[in-house]
């Protein structure tokens, strides 16, 4: 007997549904997998992208190094285009035998050649102002140069920031702290490495940083890394490094005065720190300086603490110790601030830099520095000229051209800031007084070659009315060129 018509119409509904459903649960499983190939594939696209950018990056980088290393190269052939320059004016004048030259058109003014004696007719310099910044960083302590580039160090309060001097402006390039104040920072090269040296105000100890590469630059890794610390007596208020050649041996000292009672220690390097060497009489400042081989140490002193003249200590290699050379002829009431050494022509010279006292003991402001020569015929330094000088901190030598000039960083008279420094030239017999410079009153002074090997001078002074320290640096230069 046939089925029914509706049982078969039945069956084959039922039919249909199942392979409906079947072909849903597989549309379904076959959705995810499309899904995670899809998301696959932006992943890669991602991260092919995340790639492209990282090597743009990289090649960005390598493209500033390499206009960085340009910039360079260009400064470094401007510099010596410009002594090239200045050689080529000088054999012409040398050739013609004047300072003056005919274009055609009228003279052209030609900077006169260097002679072997000072030379009256160029005596006149001028200092022409490049860089200068105003900050509560404290003063400068000086310049040292690595890697044919100048850097400055200026502590501040908690940290000692160093500074380049590049295309006539400062650049912060790192700042070095211990996490507390500290009093004073230098730099010190101790067999062949760079170290910077960070004095705390209130914890006596001497932290060492040491340079780890041999450039800077503030996207670099390179830099003065902490290397260590060194327990001292107090807070210092004068520090400075020197080496002394001995037995084809180099030591390395560290001569360090402290505060209040102004105890001198002398401190030795002993391959991985400075510990105690031998102690001096109490001073004020000690500068170190060597004289025909010999190494010695200069004291400056302070009427008021001490009332002793000013004493120079020398280094005997047999007994290996300071050993006192001779004392200034002085009148004892008189204090100096830090002595600077300086040579003429071979001739040894020291300036003392004095304000002297009157007889109530009060600091009298104006007063004549003054300036010892070496008598190679006694063996000791004999008074040679006092310079007018107005509550000096410092005395400046530096050499231009074939003349030679002495700064003197005057301070303040009263309260005010606007004293200037004193310049004066050295004529073959004595010192010539120049005028006064376009500086404020000031604290610090050093002259320094720049890397274009041009004059420069850079002067630190005192806390203003907001209580900033203005930093400067002056390229000298002859008035007409």
């Amino acid at each position: 007997m046939a089925p029914p018509k509706t049982l078969l119409y039945g069956v084959f509904l039922l039919i249909s549904v199942l392979s409906l459903v079947s072909l849903s649960d597989a549309n379904r499983a076959k959705k995810p997998k499309a899904n995670k190939i899809k998301v696959q594939k932006e992943l890669i696209e991602l991260k092919n992208r995340m790639l492209t950018r990282e090597r743009d990056y990289e090649m960005q980088v390598v493209q500033l190094d390499q206009l960085l290393e340009k910039n360079n190269e260009l400064e470094n052939r401007l510099g010596h285009l410009q002594n090239m320059h200045q050689v080529l004016l000088e054999q012409i004048y040398n050739f013609l035998g004047s300072s003056q030259l005919d274009d055609g058109e009228g003279s052209v003014t030609v900077r006169p050649p260097p002679s072997t004696t000072p030379d009256p007719s160029v005596a006149n310099i001028s200092l022409s102002l490049v860089a200068e910044e105003i900050s509560h960083h404290g003063m400068s302590t000086g310049t040292f140069q690595v890697d044919d580039e100048i850097y400055i160090l200026f502590p501040a309060r908690h940290s000692c920031v160093l500074k380049q001097f590049r295309s006539g402006s400062f650049h912060t390039v790192d700042r070095l702290t211990t996490g507390t104040s500290i009093s004073d920072c230098i730099h010190c090269e101790i067999e062949g490495e760079h170290y910077i040296l960070l004095f705390q105000m209130l914890l006596p100890y001497m932290h060492y940083f040491k340079l780890s590469g041999k450039t800077f630059h503030r996207w670099s890794e390179r830099g003065f890394e902490y290397y260590g610390k060194t327990y001292i007596r107090k807070r210092t208020k004068h520090v400075q490094c020197f080496s002394v050649e001995n037995d084809d041996e180099t030591k390395h000292f560290l001569s360090m005065i402290y505060n209040y009672d102004s105890l001198h220690d002398v401190m030795y390097w002993n391959g991985f720190e400075y510990v105690h060497f031998q102690q001096l009489p109490p001073a004020h400042a000690a500068t170190p300086f060597t004289m025909y081989g010999e190494t010695y140490l200069i004291q400056a002193m302070r009427y008021w603490e001490h009332a002793t003249p000013e004493q120079i200590f020398h280094y005997n290699k047999n007994t290996d110790q300071f050993e006192l050379f001779q004392t200034l002829v002085s009148d004892g009431e008189h204090s100096s601030s830090v002595i600077s050494y300086f040579e003429i022509g071979g001739t040894s010279f020291l300036g003392v830099p004095i304000f002297s006292m009157n007889e109530a003991g009060i600091d009298q402001h104006v007063s004549q520095s003054l300036i010892y020569k070496y008598d190679t015929a006694t063996g000791f330094f004999e008074l040679y000229q006092g310079l007018d000088s107005v509550r000096p901190t410092m005395i400046c030598p530096f050499h231009f051209g074939y003349n030679d000039y002495l700064i003197i960083a005057n301070t303040w008279e009263g309260y005010g800031h606007n004293i200037k420094a004193s310049l004066y030239w050295f004529n073959g017999n004595s010192f010539v007084s120049l005028g006064l410079l376009p500086t404020k009153s000031t604290e610090f002074c050093e002259a320094f070659k720049g890397i274009d090997q041009q004059q420069y001078i850079l002067f630190s002074h005192g806390r203003d009315e907001n209580g900033r320290f203005d930093q400067s640096i002056f390229k000298v230069d002859y008035p007409y060129v």
